[in-house]
């Protein structure tokens, strides 16, 4: 299941922060938040749902900029079909959008997760890579049940060796 993404996680460089709220999954949903802030402006942010369908699991991203926020005239939702799961890991790909189309969440250790998103902009591949930090300590990743991926022992770049197809991935 997706609950060991369950907290509030934070990356902070120099000039940027970036948040990801996730609740705790209600039957076969599990909702989030993500932000990020570039020297104290506020960029684009994004309502995210796990939502458990006969289709398989699906991450839904509505994206939204400060400027379109409070009117209807906002960016089409994005959907995501959870292609590859295990345990601490889940892949998201979609082919409706250039960037990101893929999204992966890798439990790096209790405390952190990876965040790596793919594609291509302008027909150059892309990607942006955050590592934020778990900042809710009641709520542990390993609490969870989460085994965590180092850089060489798999995770989304290792061998497939042991990662399963996407299956019941939000409980």
């Amino acid at each position: 299941g997706s609950a060991w993404l369950s907290g509030m996680w934070r990356a902070s460089g120099a000039q940027s922060t970036y948040d990801e709220i996730w609740c705790t999954p209600t039957g076969h949903l599990m909702t989030g938040t993500a932000q990020e802030a570039r020297e104290g402006n506020a960029l684009p942010y994004e309502f995210r749902a796990l939502d458990e369908t006969a289709e398989g699991v699906i991450l839904r991203v509505r994206r939204l900029t400060p400027a379109t926020a409070d009117r209807k005239a906002s960016e089409a939702t994005t959907s995501y079909r959870l292609s590859w799961s295990d345990v601490g890991l889940a892949m998201f790909e979609t082919s409706e959008i250039e960037f990101p189309q893929k999204i992966v969440y890798r439990a790096e250790k209790e405390d952190r997760i990876v965040l790596r998103s793919t594609g291509t902009i302008a027909g150059q591949a892309a990607e942006v890579r955050r590592s934020p930090d778990r900042l809710d300590p009641k709520a542990p990743a390993a609490a969870a049940g989460v085994a965590t991926h180092s850089a060489a022992g798999g995770g989304a770049s290792g061998a497939r060796g042991g990662r399963r197809p996407a299956a019941d991935a939000v409980r």
